[in-house]
């Protein structure tokens, strides 16, 4: 707790709980922070994130932080998946290809687990973490038609998926906003082009830089699809890597598993 400041209670602290946040402030300059069930990140005054904090906040419940009320009974990893290679997992992994970068270790099995892992389970070579969030790229036409045609992941013929977790280049992140959105949608079409797969290819994305600068990548793609669609799935990612903003990635996994029959 003392990364937290443990003076909360000697300062006379106030926390108020307002649409799934929770706030705490203190006297203290550095003593005030936001948990943010929706973003899952903690920031303080200054909008500065604390990767190290949220590693601890993920393994310790509000409940335990706070206090057992009902108000702050929120799970703050609910948005948090944490992919973990290694030798347990109902994904059976086909073929680990780099396509630029570093290559990851080899695996047998993949295992997707809803929050964090405090511990790398024996036998697993890496974990990779990510968060879930609101679209970042995009306009309400675009986001509606996302919506509307968007299947949902676990479909029982979606026995074939593919992670691929992606880096992007230094002189990505630093381009304005609107630049960024030229090149992602106006210049590589990637909504539109993921759009004319659906709902053939299921598609979640994972926020790695919500975590902190220091993940091995910047985005956590996991896709699902029958094996009567692998040639579309490939079509997808190979238009995708065609585009100009596939320009920018100087790191790239392809992860292909197929799920094993109960």
């Amino acid at each position: 707790m003392s990364l937290l400041d443990t003076r909360w209670q000697q300062m006379h602290n106030t926390m108020r709980v307002r649409e799934g946040t929770v706030t705490i402030t203190g006297r203290h300059p550095h003593s005030r922070w936001s948990f943010c069930a929706p973003g899952h990140r903690m920031l303080s005054h200054d909008q500065a994130s604390y990767p190290a904090l949220w590693e601890m906040a993920t393994s310790v419940s509000l409940n335990t932080l706070l206090g057992p009320t009902k108000e702050v009974a929120i799970a703050m990893h609910a948005r948090l998946f944490s992919f973990v290679g290694g030798v347990t997992g109902p994904w059976r992994v086909v073929n680990i290809g780099t396509i630029v970068g570093e290559p990851l270790a080899q695996v047998r099995r993949l295992d997707i687990v809803t929050g964090a892992v405090p511990d790398v389970p024996d036998g697993a070579k890496w974990v990779l973490r990510g968060l879930t969030s609101n679209e970042r790229y995009v306009t309400r036409t675009e986001q509606d038609h996302l919506v509307a045609q968007q299947p949902t992941l676990g479909r029982a013929h979606a026995s074939c998926a593919a992670l691929i977790p992606i880096r992007k280049t230094a002189s990505w992140w630093g381009l304005a906003q609107d630049e960024r959105r030229r090149i992602f949608e106006e210049s590589s079409r990637h909504v539109a082009t993921g759009l004319r797969y659906l709902p053939a290819v299921a598609r979640r994305l994972h926020h790695c830089r919500d975590l902190g600068e220091n993940e091995p990548f910047d985005f956590l793609t996991w896709f699902e699809y029958g094996p009567s669609d692998s040639s579309a799935f490939g079509e997808l990612v190979a238009e995708l890597r065609a585009s100009e903003e596939w320009r920018y990635v100087d790191r790239e996994i392809d992860i292909r598993v197929v799920r094993d029959e109960a």
